[in-house]
């Protein structure tokens, strides 16, 4: 074995002790026999490197001056050690097991739960483990472009709570001033589905609201600005929840912000300025349009000819098919006098068929006559191929829009509209059946009224030619569940292909159907426990439960799946008395199951299902002699929780 082999067995190996650290208690035997073979690979590494030094970038590890990189293990691993502010990782060859344990079992704890307990860096010394070391990054490295890492929303959510509870207000103002980056690593979308990085940002705005009101406006223009960016945004639940962080916006502050986006982002388009239309106050939108053009005439805009096209380009859709019309009379001054400089920036062939497009498509929303309505349906058609291979699938959207509105309003209309509906139809399908489906669906699922293809060529696509995406699935689920049989049995035919199982899977977390579910505990009946770890941590973010089939998990003896059931469960608010009986009422003559029992105490110990208290009761005075162990667990418990 050379040094590359032993430094690679190492790190598979901490990958899997990691994993075991995060789910087993420290005395179980399966994380005692992954430290005991990570410490055995430690050992073999010290014959050529004393001591091991690892160097953490967000997606590769440095040792020995060589980059381990691109497998997904040390991108793992990598980015467990980066979120928990690790920059390097030194381990001498006097290190113990015990050490190394203590280091283990604190790297697996959550990043947030680590970070609050002061450090992986203030454990090690606290705990005495003298052979390893750390260098931490601290908060303004987080800063540097080379970190734009997602999960960094967990560190810097405690940052922001840390700052405001010590009143440290050097490190406010740094991150006030440094706002723009901070929010490049975090998804808009966490701002409010993350409850505490939601409220860790609200109470960091609220104190610059009071004490640095220009910090104040400068952050929250900011976050309209990432909003805008975002274009996977679309519900209107989500967008009103973004409310609660703009709302102390005046009109001028969204004036600048939006010809901020529109002059200094390349990707700002309809997408963007549609949001932009969506998150304002309807009530706002005439002050904000008159404001446009008062700082036009005071000259406060500075205005270029790739600006003037740009406004042009998002100004070529159909008259109120997004936004009011009058946001035309606010830009008219950009859209008269348009120069085309012949630089390749300005004149844009692929933009002047868009917006050709776009005409198409206004005069499809005023024109009456069906000679007419007929002559711009073959332009339409004419241009389909290049729609296609330009990826325009919001321009399917609102061509889709328009057909299904306009095709009821007549007989002579249903017979020009059909056939552009039934066209859409078979295009969006048809890019279903490929693997980079990365336009939203949604819309397109919702109203496709029936499909071109029969199911045995959706079950050929997933099961022969190993195509899977959120969109194909939803498909055939919504208009084929009449052979989900069939579906099933194909399953089961592949089943030893965990990386279909693994695609299916994955492709199931983006959308929430009964038959998804369905198709989750037929997947888990025939597969191996990672598989059925990763069908259970799924079953988390799903809306849809099976509490019987919870329940059954439950039964098992496998504490890994048993605690990943009990996560879902109890996320669901289903800890009644059934699940109790099914964790502590099992038949134990003799004590013949008490390892079992035990088991289940430290799961719900772990978990903090305080619900179980009257349970432990019960067998903290079960009798005789052979139940001591039984009895001095469910004491050690309890006492423990009395102590909170």
């Amino acid at each position: 074995m050379d040094k590359n082999e032993a430094i690679e067995d190492f790190l598979k190996t901490l990958r899997i002790c990691l994993t075991n650290a995060s789910v087993y208690f420290k005395e179980h035997p399966l994380f005692n026999k992954s430290l005991q073979d990570l410490y055995d690979k430690l050992l073999i590494i010290f014959n050529f490197l004393s001591p091991l030094k690892i160097g953490i970038a967000v997606d590769y590890l440095l040792i020995a001056e060589n980059p381990f990189e691109k497998s997904r293990v040390y991108q793992e691993l990598a980015a467990i050690f980066h979120r928990r502010k690790i920059k390097n990782l030194t381990i001498d060859k006097n290190t113990t097991k015990e050490e190394l344990a203590t280091f283990v079992l604190n790297i697996a704890l959550p990043a947030r739960e680590l970070i609050i307990k002061g450090g992986i860096k203030n454990i090690l010394s606290q705990a005495n483990c003298p052979h390893i070391s750390v260098d931490e990054l601290d908060y303004s490295q987080l800063l540097k472009p080379e970190n734009q890492n997602v999960q960094d929303k967990e560190i810097w959510s405690y940052l922001f709570e840390e700052a405001l509870e010590e009143n440290n207000l050097q490190k406010i103002g740094e991150f006030a001033d440094n706002f723009k980056e901070i929010i490049k690593k975090i998804r808009p979308q966490d701002f409010i589905k993350d409850q505490e990085l939601k409220q860790s940002i609200q109470n960091f705005l609220n104190f610059l609201k009071f004490n640095e009101e220009k910090k104040f406006k400068a952050c929250s223009k900011e976050i309209l600005k990432a909003i805008m960016k975002d274009k996977n945004i679309s519900s209107a639940e989500d967008l009103k929840e973004f409310n609660i962080f703009l709302k102390d916006l005046d009109d001028a502050d969204l004036v600048d912000s939006l010809w901020d986006e529109i002059s200094g982002d390349a990707d700002f388009d309809l997408l963007s300025f549609n949001l932009f239309f969506k998150l304002i106050d309807k009530r706002k939108h005439d002050h904000v349009k008159s404001l446009i053009i008062d700082e036009q005439n005071k000259g406060l805009l500075k205005v270029t000819p790739q600006i003037k096209k740009k406004v042009r380009d998002l100004f070529s859709v159909p008259k109120d098919a997004v936004y009011e019309e009058a946001y035309r009379h606010a830009f008219d001054f950009l859209l008269k006098d348009i120069v085309f400089e012949d630089n390749g920036h300005v004149f844009n062939r692929k933009n002047l068929s868009r917006n050709y497009r776009f005409v198409l498509l206004n005069l499809i929303y005023s024109q009456t006559n069906k000679a007419e309505l007929n002559i711009i349906r073959e332009r339409i058609i004419s241009e389909w191929s290049d729609i296609i291979q330009d990826d325009d699938f919001e321009y399917f959207k609102y061509l889709l829009e328009v057909s299904l509105k306009r095709r009821n309003e007549s007989e002579d209309n249903k017979v020009v509209f059909s056939e552009l509906v039934r066209r859409i139809s078979e295009t969006i399908e048809t890019k279903a059946f490929s693997n980079d489906t990365i336009f939203d669906f949604s819309y397109f699922l919702n109203n496709i009224e029936t499909l071109t293809f029969d199911s045995f060529v959706y079950l050929d696509k997933i099961f022969k030619e190993n195509i899977v995406n959120p969109f194909l699935l939803s498909l055939f689920f919504k208009f084929y569940p009449e052979d989900f049989n069939l579906f099933c049995d194909e399953l089961h035919k592949r089943g030893p292909d965990i990386e279909l199982s693994i695609k299916i899977i994955d492709a199931v977390k983006k959308i929430e159907t009964q038959l998804g579910l369905e198709t989750l505990k037929n997947i888990f009946s025939f597969s191996n426990n990672f598989v059925k770890i990763e069908i259970l941590k799924t079953m988390q973010g799903l809306k849809y439960i099976d509490e019987n089939f919870l329940l059954s998990v439950l039964a098992k003896e496998d504490y890994l799946l048993k605690r990943e059931a009990l996560l879902v469960l109890k996320k669901h608010e289903k800890t009644g008395n059934v699940l109790f009986d099914i964790l502590f009422n099992i038949d134990s003559k003799f004590g013949r199951k008490n390892n079992s029992i035990i088991e289940n105490m430290m799961l719900v110990d772990e978990l903090g299902l305080i619900e179980c208290k009257s349970s432990l009761m019960q067998l903290a005075r079960r009798p005789f002699f052979w139940n001591i162990n039984l009895r001095r667990k469910a004491s050690e418990i309890l006492s423990k929780w009395n102590a909170k």
